[in-house]
């Protein structure tokens, strides 16, 4: 019997409001990135009304997304899911956090070119009512941004990383994968893409042979 699929905590920005600096048209506004909706890789024009991203022509490739929220809230992990419908560059690449307004980063790092969610972690939860994520530049897509933002009062494990992936039929994080390999989450998520991708997914049955037959994915790569 398949083990129950992990329930997953509150995700904060769906309760907030989001303002970016830079909007492409009213088919890719701010407030998409928190609508519950990941377009497929590659899916093209599905992203419309599901995606936020910058008009790089006039905003160079720099971008922030500011969630406000209505009182304060514990953030302690924010979940970035890249724009990769058109083309995987449109991904954003290095990152900093300010909280409530501050001037100092909370925290800073890079993306990286892919389709999933990526983590972007606090050093500690901080109880605040804004976060403003700054991008400083992208892969060198036409118009970078992203599918969706997630924020979390506290860091998800690597099995709620999976199931969450798998709610959205994409695959986490080489890391997350291998770090605690859950085969029932590996199981949904194969038969999503399945349903997805259909023959197209051509590594379907040698990765379910090799979840059969106990490698449970921490040995998956992306081809």
């Amino acid at each position: 019997t398949a083990a129950p699929a992990a329930e997953l905590p509150k995700n904060l920005a769906a309760g907030a409001s989001v303002s970016a600096s830079s909007e492409y048209s009213e088919s890719y506004l701010a407030r998409f990135v928190i609508d519950g909706k990941v377009p497929g890789a590659g899916s093209q024009s599905e992203d419309r009304g599901a995606a936020w991203c910058v008009h790089k022509a006039t905003s160079g490739d720099r971008g922030e997304l500011v969630f406000r929220f209505s009182g304060p809230v514990e953030v302690a992990e924010i979940i970035y899911w890249g724009r990769t419908a058109w083309f995987i560059e449109e991904c954003w690449k290095d990152y900093r956090v300010y909280l409530d307004g501050g001037e100092t980063p909370a925290v800073s790092g890079s993306l990286e070119m892919v389709h999933g969610p990526q983590r972007i972690t606090l050093p500690s939860p901080a109880r605040v009512r804004s976060v403003r994520l700054e991008f400083l530049n992208s892969y060198g897509g036409p118009n970078p941004g992203a599918s969706e933002v997630e924020v979390f009062g506290r860091r998800l494990t690597d099995r709620e990383l999976n199931e969450l992936a798998a709610r959205h039929g994409a695959r986490p994080s080489a890391a997350a994968w291998a770090a605690e390999p859950d085969p029932e989450a590996l199981g949904r998520l194969i038969a999503d893409l399945v349903r997805l991708h259909g023959s197209r997914y051509l590594q379907a049955e040698s990765h379910r042979a090799r979840l059969d037959a106990g490698d449970e994915g921490a040995r998956f790569r992306r081809r």
